[in-house]
């Protein structure tokens, strides 16, 4: 069942356990760890946003679907750069631990772009995090780069993958 059917229905109880479960499988899927926070840590914050922004909601402006997907992205930077600024780190964790959710033939393409081309070390972490849906915004949290420099790194893999595609 989708955001939107459930809130037709109003059952707001099915609605914190789905945007539970959407906060999770970001965070899973993302492959983060932040150290000092444990993942209900994060995912109770997330249902607090939540919480606070329901109300907010218009539907003349966005689909449910797309609010609160907003609203649970926004959260995670949040938790990102707060961990950040408190000298906490943020891991992402290794390729095929990361991968396990996916095909095989999906994570061999991958490991394949990022180990076969000409790549430094610093741009292959960047791939590997865009890879994962990491937002450039998130990706400088992380590294500790500004968002420019992020963005101005991601041009050059793209330039290089181009070459080698």
């Amino acid at each position: 069942m989708n955001f939107d059917e459930i809130h037709a229905r109003k059952d707001f109880e099915e609605m914190f356990n789905k945007v539970s479960e959407v906060t999770r499988k970001k965070i899973r899927k993302k492959s983060i760890r932040v150290n000092g926070m444990e993942e209900d840590d994060i995912v109770q914050e997330t249902l607090i946003k939540f919480l606070a922004a329901y109300p907010k909601y218009d539907s003349t402006v966005a689909k449910l679907s797309t609010y609160i997907d907003h609203v649970i992205e926004n959260k995670l930077l949040d938790c990102l750069r707060t961990n950040r600024k408190n000298g906490n780190t943020v891991e992402y964790l290794d390729d095929l631990e990361a991968e396990k959710d996916n095909s095989i033939e999906q994570t061999e393409i991958r490991l394949d772009l990022i180990d076969n081309n000409r790549l430094n070390d610093l741009e292959k972490k960047i791939l590997k995090l865009k890879l994962r849906g990491f937002r450039s915004t998130e990706i400088a949290d992380i590294l500790k780069y500004t968002p420019a420099r992020v963005s101005q790194l991601w041009n050059s893999i793209k330039r290089k993958l181009k070459k080698i595609i």
